[in-house]
């Protein structure tokens, strides 16, 4: 936590909260949205502290809350667990400050913002990108002005729920984006990977893409903006200070081969590996020439949304790739020392059984094509504000009607569309993962930083998961029961294993 301009002046405080996000993984990532924030709040000449509660106390925080005059406090929260943690936080300061309003932002709260503004321990909700809003707010606040003056706002006006025009969106990452990173001690944000000091970054914002089941289309439209090498050098100076070797690339795009380039030989000018983590296409990152500077530059891999080796899929959820795009990102990758992950996605509605085995059938024909290939596989969850969501609940599935049913989100063992159930595409997710384990840490941070019960469940389980895909046995996911009676035992043994999913 750091109180931004040093100053010193009775000006009321602004402090943002990123809550828990308790997942499997041990590994953590800079606040990146409530950092632009505060350069914004910042510039405008607000006091700001943030607090990301997966590194600080929670004491800390509610200490300060306390002892401060605060104008008000902001939340960043994501669907799931993160909204449980958010709304015990708020609970906690409406009782020991009920006069400091609670503004949630971030995707969920911008996505459903009636639902999140009736929850009593939400005051108001900021819509969309808060860097503007965030300001006009703590004016209003300030100089008791009406909050419907203030674009992007969403409140209650006694039984009236009060919905103010949508903010002006930021054009501009080179003018509009700034991360104040002497915010927070960047320090708990680097970690060891094979030798490196690693950390991730994000270099630009939004997507040009209209892919069904991304929230970007509703936070950001089809918007895409990203920075110069120019103004990361100077955004990511502070990192350099810390003895940063490489830096892993997690833009939800990276734009074009051109940008990709400028940015690569940037990296190299100042002596540091990188990946793309995430944010490849293959219909756009996949000539010679693309590979041929990410070798040049010290890139050591990329990932690629593939999402389904069944072009009716592919269509079905508006990827705007073909199948034959994917093998050719292997085809041509091959003569280099490029490390590729594929991310897939299973269970679509509208998903056949045949449709998931089109998928195992490519991902096999892509490790016969280049080895230098690893594979993640995730069970598609309905996540609200994108096409997708609504044909499944057009299929018969029922969100959560509440915040709190909202914050306890996760996989459900039968969907009413899959017609032969969801366990088979459970299935044929474990048993991806676990038999590719191994290769996914060389190119994924996320799974690198396991928690060490799913760790030592994967080594355990490999010999099944690897007969299971062979044989194309996905009927009933043993491998996830079985992983879950060890997760179970170790949890008990190892007072740091996690009991999450």
């Amino acid at each position: 936590m750091c109180v931004l301009n040093g100053m010193t002046s009775a000006r009321p405080l602004v402090v943002l909260v990123y809550p828990p996000i308790h997942d499997n993984v041990d590994i953590k990532v800079l606040p990146f949205g409530l950092l632009s924030i505060a350069s914004h709040l910042r510039e405008a000449n607000y006091r700001v502290e943030i607090f990301d509660l997966n590194i600080q106390k929670e004491d800390l925080l509610l200490q300060r809350i306390r002892e401060e005059s605060i104008l008000y406090v902001g939340f960043s929260v994501f669907t799931g667990p993160m909204i449980k943690e958010a709304l015990r936080l708020s609970q906690i300061i409406r009782r020991d400050r009920p006069d400091v309003p609670l503004v949630w932002g971030g995707p969920h709260p911008t996505i459903m913002p009636e639902l999140t503004v009736r929850h009593q321990y939400v005051d108001i909700v900021c819509r969309g990108e808060g860097e503007q809003t965030a300001v006009r707010l703590a004016r209003a606040l300030e100089d008791k002005q009406p909050l419907d003056q203030v674009p992007g706002l969403v409140f209650n006006r006694g039984d009236e729920v009060v919905r103010t025009p949508p903010a002006e969106p930021l054009r501009n990452a080179d003018e509009e984006m700034s991360f104040a990173l002497d915010a927070i001690d960047i320090e708990p944000y680097v970690f060891a990977r094979e030798g490196k000091r690693c950390i991730i970054v994000l270099t630009s914002r939004g997507c040009p893409f209209r892919c069904s089941f991304c929230w970007n289309l509703m936070f950001f439209g089809r918007r895409y903006t990203a920075w110069s090498p120019a103004v990361m050098q100077r955004e990511f100076q502070p990192l350099l200070t810390h003895g940063v070797q490489k830096l892993l690339v997690f833009d939800s795009f990276v734009g074009s081969v051109a940008r990709v380039k400028a940015l690569g030989e940037w990296i190299k000018a100042q002596g540091l590996e990188w990946a793309i983590e995430d944010g490849c296409r293959v219909d756009v990152h996949h000539s010679e020439g693309f590979f041929r500077t990410l070798e040049n530059t010290g890139c050591t891999h990329v990932a690629y949304g593939a999402e389904s080796g069944s072009q009716r899929v592919l269509d079905l959820i508006k990827k705007d790739i073909t199948v034959d795009q994917i093998v050719k990102s292997a085809e041509t990758r091959h003569p280099y020392s490029i490390g590729a992950r594929y991310q897939w996605m299973t269970g679509v509605p509208g998903e056949s059984r045949e449709d998931a085995l089109a998928t195992v059938r490519l991902i096999d024909r892509i490790d016969e094509i280049n080895p230098l290939s690893a594979h993640s596989m995730e069970l598609y969850l309905p996540y609200p504000g994108n096409e997708l969501f609504e044909a499944a609940c057009a299929a018969g599935w029922h969100p959560p009607e509440d915040l709190e049913g909202w914050g306890t989100f996760r996989w459900e063992r039968r969907y009413p569309y899959h017609e032969k159930g969801t366990w088979y595409f459970k299935s044929i997710q474990y048993s991806n993962f676990i038999r590719q384990y191994r290769l996914l840490v060389k190119m994924s941070s996320f799974t690198a930083r396991l928690r060490l019960p799913f760790r030592i469940a994967s080594h355990i389980l490999l010999p099944l998961a690897k007969i299971r895909w062979k044989l194309r046995r996905f009927g009933y996911p043993l491998e996830y029961m079985a992983a879950e009676v060890v997760r179970g035992f170790l949890s008990k043994v190892l007072p740091t294993a996690e009991n999450q999913e």
